[in-house]
């Protein structure tokens, strides 16, 4: 079957395609420069031009501050693009996997239980508004779908956007002796690109469409996250704890956005590893241990 995975180039992309690469799939990576998923008329043209029977889309705008300052480009690419593509996959008799976020959730401060498929969503920025929207147009116009929520994405390949990623920004403030202020008070699931494109090609060939999270098992804190990367490399610099300051951003960030694959787990297709596993193995990936 062929797959086209649209953002190839990007951190999750760029592992999706060698993962899928790695199988029995005939694979069409498609950068941004290939595809502009906002407009309507170049996804009919390159889709139609490849034919595929899976389209995969990690295309999306998500720097965050930049929605708050440009909301209509937001929901242009992360609502109306996902519209484009599923109204295109849905005359196609194609199947449809987007990628979508755990800032759909509200994530009040208060909150211990991590947020399973059937909970409320509750968008609070207009990129998480943008990434909602999406979904409920993927739901509406592709019946074929996979909806996966993920949450704090780090990949060998960087951020297309960024050139870097969390882990990478860390350990270079670490080893240039900087003392590390990072935020405790957003809890989350930071997650491997690397061990997410392996699940999400098990669970595509499933055809067991629906909304599945797919994070690492656990959570932490992005202080936390932080210190177990210094740990784990071995290095004598300081991490202090800070709290999120909204008001300097303009964005308003969920406290508690923790994902349960439960979905996954009743289909049998868990195979995320625990977040300091997932640290671990990028770390290796990456030649620093």
């Amino acid at each position: 079957m062929r797959v086209v995975i649209i953002g190839s180039n990007g951190q999750l992309g760029t592992d999706l395609v060698r993962v899928f690469n790695n199988t029995h799939w005939q694979v069409v990576g498609l950068t941004n420069r290939d595809i502009e998923v906002k407009d309507e008329s170049r996804v009919i043209q390159i889709l139609g031009k490849y034919n595929p029977q899976i389209v995969i889309n990690t295309a999306a705008f998500h720097d965050l501050v930049a929605c708050e300052q440009n909301p209509q480009e937001a929901m242009m690419v992360n609502a109306m693009g996902v519209l484009y593509l599923a109204k295109w996959c849905s005359g196609n008799k194609a199947i449809l996997a987007h990628l979508s976020t755990d800032y759909v959730f509200g994530g009040n401060a208060d909150r211990s239980k991590p947020y399973v498929e059937t909970d409320a969503i509750a968008p609070q920025s207009a990129y998480a508004i943008s990434k909602a929207a999406g979904e409920l147009l993927l739901r509406l116009y592709a019946p074929r779908n996979f909806l996966i929520r993920t949450s704090g994405l780090f990949g060998t390949a960087g951020s297309f956007v960024k050139g870097t990623n969390f882990v990478d920004q860390r350990v270079e403030q670490m080893k240039r002796g900087e003392t590390v202020h990072m935020v405790d008070d957003q809890v989350l699931s930071p997650t491997f690109t690397l061990n997410l494109a392996q699940t999400m090609e098990k669970l595509i060939g499933t055809k067991k469409y629906g909304v599945y999270h797919m994070v690492s098992h656990g959570q932490c804190s992005w202080y936390q996250f932080t210190v177990e990367i210094k740990n784990l490399l071995g290095l004598d610099v300081q991490v202090v704890a800070v709290k999120t300051n909204d008001n300097k951003s303009g964005v308003v960030r969920p406290r508690y956005s923790v994902l349960k694959n439960e979905n996954l787990k009743k289909i049998g297709v868990d195979y995320m590893n625990p977040w300091r596993k997932n640290l671990r193995l990028y770390l290796e990936a990456k030649g620093w241990l």
